[in-house]
């Protein structure tokens, strides 16, 4: 069993930001996007932008 290490802040910030920049730079999601970023960094899937959720 590989042992998960924990993501840091600044692969987090750097994860919303492309995610904000592939949304077209929508305001107001910051957390959403922060959210987003720690759950694919801790699973390692990316989902579709387009989806509009959390998932």
């Amino acid at each position: 069993m590989s042992e998960r290490r924990e993501s840091s802040k600044e692969e987090i910030t750097n994860l919303a930001y492309g995610l904000y920049l592939e949304r077209g730079c929508e305001p107001g999601r910051d957390i959403e996007d922060w959210l987003k970023a720690e759950k694919v960094l801790r699973n390692g899937v990316l989902l579709p932008a387009k989806t509009g959720h959390l998932s």
